[in-house]
């Protein structure tokens, strides 16, 4: 038995029934009229996705937004100095507040998406194309096949 045949032997319940995840991904996932269907097995093995870089920041930004701007009006309820929202200098210090906080939340969640998929979601998808299935038991374990090629040929990648 060599080491390529130890590789591709389920640890947990020693059957040879394994695949590369991405391919018993791409199999289990199949096309229709409507859309892409996903089977169950499907979407455990899913790859990793990138991160929204517009959809989260728009959303956090408005959260960051409405609570900003309630917040300094509430603040006036705390202090005993109610603000009516109709009066227009309350209400352009709101809106005010609640550009100010939108624009710096939306801001850093687009740049740690950004930073997320250009350092981190390389290597997440990297070692999810590296691992191995088993259609038996559907533990997920490292392939450790490059790493035997690796060292039975002296080359890096």
């Amino acid at each position: 038995m060599t080491d390529l045949d130890v590789a591709m032997i389920c640890p947990k319940c020693d059957s040879r029934d394994v695949a590369l995840v991405h391919v018993a991904y791409s199999k289990s996932v199949r096309g229709s009229e409507w859309g892409i269907s996903e089977s169950d097995f499907a979407y455990i093995l899913r790859p990793p996705e990138e991160h929204s870089v517009i959809f989260w920041p728009l959303i956090i930004g408005t959260l960051a937004f409405l609570v900003a701007a309630g917040m300094y009006l509430l603040m006036g309820d705390i202090v005993g100095t109610p603000r009516n929202f109709l009066d227009e200098q309350t209400r352009s210090t709101a809106f005010r507040l609640g550009r100010w906080a939108f624009s710096t939340t939306a801001a850093i969640r687009c740049l740690l998406a950004i930073r997320f998929n250009l350092y981190r979601f390389p290597h997440q998808f990297e070692f999810w194309k590296n691992q191995v299935v088993c259609h038996r038991c559907s533990h997920q374990f490292p392939s450790t096949r490059l790493a035997t090629f690796q060292q039975k040929t002296g080359v890096n990648s």
